[in-house]
């Protein structure tokens, strides 16, 4: 079996048994080389629940408490941009936003990292 069929047997595996979504998250951030990796879902009052590769999750438990978490641009522009598909930071914001954004400067950067991506999808139970 292929390494992507591997993961994609392991991340079904994860939706039923939730405690190995953190080593998936790690799988999948190997697999396209990165840092790390996280699955983050909020709902419609704005509260988030993720989980991610151990590397960041302090950062993540920092991020889900910080006020720069609702006015993050990603998600809405990602969905306008890049609907149901990945877009780059760079894709979706100006040089000058990512260097003056606060999820930049507080989460990424004192960590070392220099950029993101996501993929932002609407809830579609929630139009129906």
């Amino acid at each position: 079996m292929s390494d992507a069929m591997t993961l994609i047997d392991r991340i079904y595996e994860a939706a039923v048994i939730p405690e190995l979504w953190p080593d998936v998250c790690v799988s999948l951030a190997e697999e396209v080389s990165g840092f790390s990796a996280c699955i983050l879902t909020a709902d419609t009052g704005g509260a988030i629940r993720w989980v991610c590769s151990p590397n960041i999750e302090e950062a993540m438990e920092r991020y889900a408490g910080t006020d720069a978490r609702p006015h993050n641009p990603r998600p809405e522009r990602s969905m306008l941009l890049a609907p149901m598909a990945f877009a780059r930071d760079v894709d979706i914001m100006t040089a000058d936003e990512i260097a003056d954004d606060a999820i930049y400067n507080t989460f990424l950067r004192p960590i070392g990292l220099g950029w993101s991506w996501e993929q932002s999808c609407p809830n579609l139970r929630a139009t129906r």
